[in-house]
């Protein structure tokens, strides 16, 4: 009898808290509400312990000097002029700027009771592109799950992930975060083009353009998805028009290429120039990066993101 009562609260509870899913993913007020808390969580270990974490100061600088550089009618700052003792430092010919333009907008708000500091800046961008990137996750999730509870659950798993919370506070890689929000617009974009919107060719070029001008090894990891991802929808789930469809999703691909070549040309004729064999020794087998003994990030997860120093 006492096991069927707690069987019978444990289904009560759950449906409490599914009830509970459903009402708050049907309320738009409530659910923008609880993404926004979801992600001032994510960012509270940088509102907690301030500028940390092992690039930190690289980021500020790089920040400060292309802020800088960039209102002063530098349009493209590749070379940071102030930086080595006034000998400038080639940091953009390498490294994707999409992410310091976006701070660099950021830096005109001027709040009379707060001070921004550059690491404001960064937090502030980065709270904008996790709330974008958890609701474009629930967009699409609800392209093929006809349950908005699951579905909004789903995405705040997908705003929580550990492994962002370590990539971001712990090692600062601001470019690589960016792309948890250039992943499910890809897709967003790759399905409307397989259902045939009118608008998808924009929605693609600017969602693959946005991905190039974030992170290079991820550019080599992410470009198959989108690729393999349409030709999954035209030979299963949308399989009219194949070769029109075809011929605007390479179109748009080519595009962002295009749009984007003012920074990936010169990096990639350059290349040789980047000596990157300096520090492999000092980095690939550290404790932070050895898979051995952080799988999935857990074991150092509480002890890094909250500390101090790294």
């Amino acid at each position: 009898m006492n096991k069927y009562k707690e069987i019978k609260f444990i289904i009560k509870i759950r449906d409490k808290v599914n009830n509970s899913f459903i009402y708050a993913a049907n309320n738009k007020i409530l659910f923008f509400l609880i993404l926004l808390i979801a992600a001032l969580i994510f960012i509270s270990p940088g509102l907690i312990r301030g500028a940390a974490g092992s690039d930190i100061m690289y980021h500020l600088l790089w920040f400060k000097h292309f802020t800088a550089q960039f209102f002063n009618g530098d349009l493209y700052p590749r070379w940071l002029m102030d930086l080595s003792a006034g000998c400038g430092y080639p940091v953009f010919y390498f490294y994707t700027p999409l992410i310091y333009y976006f701070t660099a907008i950021l830096s005109l708000i001027n709040l009379p009771f707060y001070q921004f500091d550059g690491y404001s800046e960064i937090l502030l961008a980065i709270l904008i592109i996790t709330l974008l990137s958890t609701y474009f996750c629930y967009k699409f999730l609800k392209l093929y799950i006809n349950n908005n509870a699951a579905c909004f659950l789903a995405s705040l798993f997908y705003c929580l992930l550990p492994y962002k919370m370590i990539l971001f506070h712990s090692f600062n890689q601001f470019t690589y975060y960016t792309t948890f929000l250039w992943i499910p617009l890809l897709l967003i974009a790759t399905k409307k083009l397989a259902m045939g919107n009118k608008y998808s060719f924009f929605y693609l070029t600017a969602s693959y353009a946005g991905l190039l001008l974030s992170t290079i090894p991820c550019i080599i990891v992410l470009t198959p998805l989108p690729i393999f991802y349409f030709i999954y929808l035209i030979y299963f789930e949308h399989q009219h028009n194949k070769l029109k469809k075809s011929i605007i999703f390479l179109a748009s691909l080519i595009t962002s290429f295009s749009i984007t070549a003012f920074y990936l040309m010169p990096m990639y004729f350059l290349q040789d120039l980047v000596f990157l064999s300096v520090t492999e020794n000092n980095f690939m087998w550290s404790d932070h990066a050895y898979y051995k003994n952080n799988f999935l990030f857990f074991p150092i997860l509480k002890s890094t993101i909250y500390s101090q120093t790294i």
